[in-house]
């Protein structure tokens, strides 16, 4: 009798461990298949608010890989290759410093980087065609840029590689590294129209 008492224990304990790794199983299942979706979907409410604050508006479907090779260096004049953007859905501000919208832009989108959204990352290019890190950074501080940990380039391509006409330009690149939305204007990114597109990209 305590033998079979116990063969029912261990049957039971065997079947409870089963149910929990079914269940642990479709957990991380559900969670690699949400993690690997490029985008959510933007419902058109959500999209219309925010295309009326842009000069432009376009949403590539399907999503693109820039058309050229961008050769981006960091401000200790290391290159970053475009790749390194993929994983997370990213906003990536093309600005200058002597284009007023940008700088008009930049408080908002580093308001936007600092409050550390999981999933979600801002990365900045200028378009300065700065000689090196050091004079573009120079002049940042001497502008009293906000503190941005940007990008730059000395390559003309880049205008052609990302279909850019206008600064300033955020691109949104989904988890795999492609351009999805092309978005031309300032606007401010603590706004209501702004979140709630974000918000939309990330379910």
């Amino acid at each position: 009798m305590a033998n079979q008492r116990k063969g029912k224990w261990y049957t039971f304990m065997a079947l409870g461990a089963l149910v929990a790794l079914a269940v642990l199983g479709l957990y991380f299942h559900d969670r690699t298949k949400r993690d690997e979706r490029p985008l959510g979907t933007v419902p058109a409410e959500v999209m219309a608010p925010l295309s009326a604050l842009f000069t432009e508006v376009e949403a590539l479907d399907p999503p693109q890989h820039p058309a050229l090779d961008m050769k981006l260096l960091d401000l200790a004049d290391r290159p970053v290759p475009w790749e390194s953007l993929k994983g997370q859905v990213t906003l990536v501000n093309f600005w200058a410093l002597w284009c007023p919208p940008c700088l008009r832009e930049l408080p908002s989108l580093k308001a936007l980087e600092d409050e550390g959204i999981p999933g979600f990352d801002v990365a900045y290019i200028s378009m300065d065609f700065a000689k090196d890190a050091a004079q573009l950074s120079d002049v940042m501080k001497l502008k009293k840029i906000p503190a941005i940990d940007t990008y730059y380039i000395r390559d003309l391509n880049a205008w052609e590689s990302v279909e850019l006409t206008a600064l300033p330009t955020s691109v949104i690149v989904d988890r795999r590294g492609r351009i999805a939305y092309r978005l031309k204007g300032d606007i401010d990114w603590q706004g209501p129209e702004a979140r709630a597109f974000i918000e939309a990209l990330l379910k």
